[in-house]
């Protein structure tokens, strides 16, 4: 039996914070990036069913983007309820940057850099891909550098505090429905998130990142593509594609979305990840299309289960998202688009056209788009 609060006052503070209540697709996980958050969103709840605690409440808080949700961690009698707030960092830092408070026990932690700030350097963890970068971003002698990292240690005081490139994060292990305890997590997540993207857009970059702006650039002007070189992202209106630079931790991944041209006529999901989040929150079904190879790889709901089935048997759509299960850790495809992520960051202009040819043969099925090495035609 239920002895917290009543899931009316998530209502509460949906509405008093401007926010609106989505049904997510699957588990929130510490160090997920915004994108990542914000493609797990699903679909906006209508206005004529309840607010629940399951449900992500998402808008623009002070300018900026944010999630407030509520998420567990562990399993069986050690599971722990969290409430927590997400807010965006804009343009990302792109150092496969971390920040945590540190543990009380040192013994199991891992080398962490250091900033040359002694009492910062004793209550934060700081992580980053390359250490002598996150040293020089959060460098002492710059007048940026000291307000960031002294608001992220202050939001200790209010619980758990974790930033990764694209986020910045506040948590603590309970089920909060606080409207004022909430509007102050946001007013100092949100303010932080300001400083660091700042910080990162006036970043001095290094020569191989300044190179692989160039080729995006390159492969922008020869393809009808727009290029953000802050945001690492392509964007190409007439295909409605976009290719984008994500990090996970230290790992860099290149993500594409393809927005189709018209939904499809058939409700369904298609997913195939290898993060465990992505387990959780899924429905039960799961449609077989006949196929060991994508069945293996892929999770498959949708009505009416006839008319999934043959949609995704289609050869050439079976054929590309199977081989997209191989060459992608993470694969989505709904009525409304096709996403896919895969490992490292395209270098060269071959690798990205590469990355649109994955799309062609689904475009072209389902909607007679005819591609080439560039754009959709």
């Amino acid at each position: 039996m239920w002895f917290g609060p009543d899931p009316v006052q998530w209502t509460v503070v949906a509405q008093s914070l401007g926010l609106r209540a989505f049904e997510p697709t699957a588990g929130y996980s510490r160090g997920m990036g915004f994108r990542q958050v914000k493609r797990t969103l699903g679909v906006p709840v209508s206005a004529s069913s309840p607010i629940t605690f399951k449900h992500w409440l998402y808008g623009i808080y002070r300018g900026v983007e944010v999630v407030v949700l509520m998420f567990e961690e562990g399993s069986g009698s050690s599971t722990t309820s969290y409430t927590g707030v997400v807010a965006r960092v804009d343009p990302p830092v792109f150092l496969g940057l971390g920040i945590t408070r540190h543990m009380w026990l040192r013994l199991f932690e891992s080398e962490d850099v250091r900033v040359g700030l002694p009492e910062l350097d004793e209550l934060l963890r700081i992580e980053g891909a390359v250490p002598s970068r996150v040293q020089a971003f959060f460098a002492p002698n710059d007048p940026a550098t000291l307000p960031i990292l002294q608001r992220t240690a202050g939001l200790t005081s209010f619980g758990e505090p974790w930033v990764t490139d694209s986020t910045s994060v506040l948590a603590a292990p309970r089920v909060e429905v606080s409207v004022d305890t909430l509007r102050s997590w946001l007013d100092q997540t949100t303010e932080l998130a300001r400083e660091l993207g700042a910080r990162a857009a006036r970043f001095v970059r290094t020569r191989e990142e300044l190179a692989q702006r160039a080729v995006w650039q390159q492969f922008a002007d020869a393809c009808g593509f727009a290029f953000d070189p802050l945001r690492m992202k392509l964007v190409s209106a007439r295909a409605s594609m976009e290719i984008a630079l994500e990090t996970e931790g230290s790992h860099v991944k290149t993500a594409v979305t393809f927005s189709f041209p018209r939904h499809i006529d058939v409700g369904f999901s298609v997913r195939r990840t290898g993060l465990l989040s992505f387990l959780q929150g899924l429905f039960s079904q799961d449609i077989n299309v006949g196929s060991p190879a994508f069945d293996d790889r892929y999770i498959v709901t949708g009505f009416p289960e006839a008319h999934v089935r043959a949609l995704l048997s289609r050869p050439k759509v079976l054929a590309a998202l199977t081989h997209l299960g191989v060459r992608a850790n993470e694969v989505q495809m709904n009525h409304m688009q096709l996403f896919f992520r895969v490992e490292g960051s395209a270098t060269t202009v071959s690798h990205l056209e590469e990355l649109v040819e994955l799309v062609s043969p689904i475009a072209k099925d389902l909607f007679g788009l005819v591609t080439s090495a560039h754009p959709f035609r």
